[in-house]
């Protein structure tokens, strides 16, 4: 818990340096840079006992079947062939995490990077563990996508419907992905309208062929805390207008875009389930911060800087903030998974 607490402190204080003081090109600066990382890397592969644990434990030795998905058996038949537990797809995992949000993409603002990471998408990672593999994948796709080879943005979008099913979504956005961003934004429009209309047949449907998990999300009504999507979605639709992205004439940024504004077809059915919308909001914002964090580095502007900036903290701040309001034993609850620290294997 103290490391997790000093990490959100500290990198909140020394990202202003890293965006605003230009102390990023010093040697040591790079060097605490990378003490960070390996930070995060710690916190991650040495979490244990937290609220999933106890069932990934048991998908792993066997003992429960709730899991379908057979990307990741098949990787726990690999690791139980080699004599290993689970604590190594857990280190395995942590090490894909460094690899593609630290060196496959790849930024000069690295601990603003961790701190928006630490403050809040971190705290579901280490638990919803073939989720964070699936959106890991989607991310390595969009890497090869940005280049222009379609094929292996497949191939790692199929392995990410393996380990997690949500990820057929991202199918859609493959095929979306093709049209120019005008057009994109008219087509995004179109099927949020066409989304608010079929919203019942939609739900039918998943009862139809997931009768248990769909059941399952459908029975919890999500009230009016799906509005605060809507607000997320808007505050997003302002930080890429600050970006100015009529100016974007970068494939790589252009991309980054779509990906961002993705969740917005999803909306019309978060009244059905705000599971739904809240991880394919949440899955995005690797990319949002990595786009912002690029055109802060390419802009002069310290005004325009520090409104994206604060946009970016404001998001987080205000989601954890509902939270603290409607249901505080939540952030208890996340308090609580965080400061599982084993080292052990």
């Amino acid at each position: 818990m103290a490391l997790y607490l000093s990490l959100i402190l500290s990198s909140f204080f020394l990202s202003f340096l890293e965006l605003f003081v230009k102390k990023n090109k010093k040697k040591y600066f790079k060097i605490i840079q990378k003490l960070y990382i390996f930070a995060v890397f710690l916190l991650f592969t040495f979490n244990r006992k937290n609220s999933d644990y106890n069932n990934y434990l048991k998908v792993f030795n066997g003992e429960k079947n709730i899991v379908s998905e057979k990307g990741y058996l098949f990787l726990t038949s690999i690791i139980r062939i080699l004599g290993l537990n689970h604590h190594f797809i857990i280190l395995l995992l942590a090490s894909l995490m460094i690899f593609v949000l630290f060196y496959l993409y790849k930024t000069k603002y690295i601990i603003s990077f961790i701190f928006l990471y630490i403050f809040y998408t971190f705290v579901y990672d280490i638990n919803q563990i073939r989720n964070f593999f699936c959106i890991l994948f989607i991310l390595i796709g969009i890497n090869f996508l940005k280049k222009n080879k379609n094929f292996l943005y497949i191939i790692f979008n199929i392995l990410a419907i393996t380990f997690q099913r949500l990820g057929y979504i991202y199918l859609i956005f493959y095929i979306l992905q093709k049209f120019k961003i005008k057009t994109y934004m008219r087509i995004l429009a179109i099927l949020f309208i066409i989304g608010l209309f079929f919203t019942p047949i939609f739900e039918k449907s998943m009862i139809y062929l997931f009768p248990g998990k769909a059941i399952y999300y459908f029975s919890r009504k999500p009230n009016i805390g799906m509005l605060m999507y809507y607000g997320f979605l808007v505050i997003d639709i302002v930080i890429i207008r600050i970006g100015n992205y009529k100016k974007i004439k970068i494939k790589e940024e252009n991309l980054y875009i779509k990906f961002i504004l993705f969740p917005i077809i999803f909306l019309p059915f978060s009244c059905l389930s705000i599971e739904l919308i809240e991880r394919i909001w949440r899955n995005c914002l690797y990319l949002k911060w990595f786009y912002c964090l690029k055109y802060l580095k390419d802009k002069n502007n310290l005004k325009v800087n520090i409104l994206l900036w604060s946009c970016l903290i404001f998001q987080m701040i205000f989601f954890i903030g509902v939270f603290i309001i409607k249901d505080h034993e939540t952030i208890i609850n996340i308090l609580e998974q965080i400061k599982n620290v084993g080292f052990y294997f």
